[in-house]
């Protein structure tokens, strides 16, 4: 049965990645016929500059030297790959990919050379390939509207995803982690959905409720007789207690064969605008209606025995309240958990977290985040400690008026436990 991937055609949309005279040969669409597992089959269109010119097509898949000088990693199943021409018309060729052996390797780049008597031309695909037993579900999964939710000690949220379009969800199970984010930006070009959701973030709710109603057990966590408190450490980094957000933009789920999945399994490219009525400093409650506007990359991909999680913005924030400055800031968080690792890799089983803000009138530097973690995985038990410590530095400059306070501590240590499942 005929399978044609619209949003691999997309994907395949590259650019040529070198510059081509005007009688060069132009690539079109690449559509995939074929799933993981499959004998590759697939067509694309190559213009020539004449019907002469096109009498003289040659085609292949470029040498060694070709994908090195474009950062490109030549796999070993592109020497499965033959091209014929099954199709001429006036100055357009037909062309079927195909293999005779079926293809392991679910996501590649396919870099050709186009020769004819007059010109030569290069052109990046990149083919993502379904599981076989995915492929029947795509349709379904494209066009219904899902609700999800998660549960954490530091985000906690509820969503719906709205479809905007018919067209199937790319599925990132088998792709290196570097192809994800290639594949969501490409497809980011075209939004696939609209993402509503709403977010509380529990520890730092508890936080301002305990200093505000129970000032003495706020102050036992202090130690020592100096301004270190416990409970700001483990509750920074967190400017709000709560946000409604609508995003726009592109998908991607994780799935693999014979493997289940511990989360929702997906990852999102696009843009972010969120709204809240409240602002935290220090674990007091301020009010503030704020306006935040982003670009970001998140998501999340979970199977047994292994969890990875990532998220990269970069965006502004817009504050009612006139004592607090408006920012433009930067950030990104990635966290892995791999139960089959080791505790003391410095990739695994770790994590990292940075956001730095500046002022939008004058790009002044205003604030830093910085946290590193490391989980500690119980693989008999199937869950995790997890501990995060790090640091914000906040100058003085970001709040004015009433809020501006000389004796506010400019450093908070950060110090978050967790328990991860």
């Amino acid at each position: 049965m005929r399978l044609v991937v619209a949003s691999f055609a997309l994907l395949a949309l590259a650019a040529p990645q070198a510059v081509a005279a005007a009688e060069d040969p132009r690539f079109g669409a690449l559509t995939i016929d074929s799933t993981l597992g499959q004998p590759f089959a697939a067509t694309f269109t190559v213009d020539a500059a004449s019907p002469r010119a096109l009498g003289t097509l040659e085609l292949r898949v470029a040498d060694d030297a070709a994908y090195a000088k474009l950062g490109l990693v030549r796999d070993a199943v592109l020497d499965q790959l033959r091209f014929d021409i099954v199709l001429r018309k006036g100055r357009r060729a037909t062309v079927r990919a195909s293999s005779d052996a079926a293809l392991g390797e679910p996501a590649f780049s396919l870099l050709l050379e186009a020769r004819t008597a007059e010109a030569r031309s290069q052109h990046e695909y990149t083919v993502l390939l379904d599981p076989a037993d995915a492929a029947g579900d795509l349709a379904h999964q494209s066009s219904d509207v899902e609700f999800a939710y998660e549960l954490d000690a530091y985000y906690t949220n509820v969503s719906v995803e709205i479809p905007l379009t018919g067209r199937p969800v790319p599925d990132g199970g088998m792709m290196q982690e570097r192809r994800v984010y290639e594949a969501l930006f490409k497809d980011s070009l075209r939004p696939r959905l609209l993402l509503l959701e709403v977010s509380v973030y529990p520890m730092p709710v508890l936080g301002t409720y305990i200093k505000e109603h129970s000032p003495e057990t706020y102050d036992n966590f202090t130690l020592g007789s100096g301004d270190l408190n416990l409970l700001d450490g483990l509750t920074a980094g967190f400017q709000e207690p709560w946000a409604v957000s609508a995003f726009v933009g592109s998908s991607m789920k994780f799935s693999r064969p014979n493997q289940r999945s511990t989360s929702t399994n997906k990852g999102y490219m696009g843009y972010l605008v969120s709204y809240g009525a409240k602002h935290i400093r220090q674990n007091v409650l301020i009010d503030d209606d704020w306006w935040e506007f982003e670009w970001k990359l998140k998501g999340e991909r979970a199977f047994e025995g292994e969890d990875l999680t990532w998220s990269f913005r970069l965006g502004l924030k817009s504050h009612g309240n006139p004592d607090i400055a408006d920012t433009l800031y930067f950030g990104g968080r990635r966290t892995n958990l791999d139960y089959k690792a080791s505790w003391l890799g410095w990739l695994e089983n770790s994590s990292f977290e940075w956001k730095t803000e500046l002022a939008q009138e004058n790009l002044a530097f205003l604030r830093q985040d910085l946290v590193v973690g490391k989980r500690f995985p119980m693989k008999n038990r199937k869950w995790a400690l997890s501990l995060d410590v790090g640091l914000v530095y906040e100058k003085d400059d970001k709040y004015t008026g009433v809020l501006f306070d000389p004796a506010a501590d400019n450093i908070t240590i950060v110090f978050r436990p967790n328990i991860v499942f």
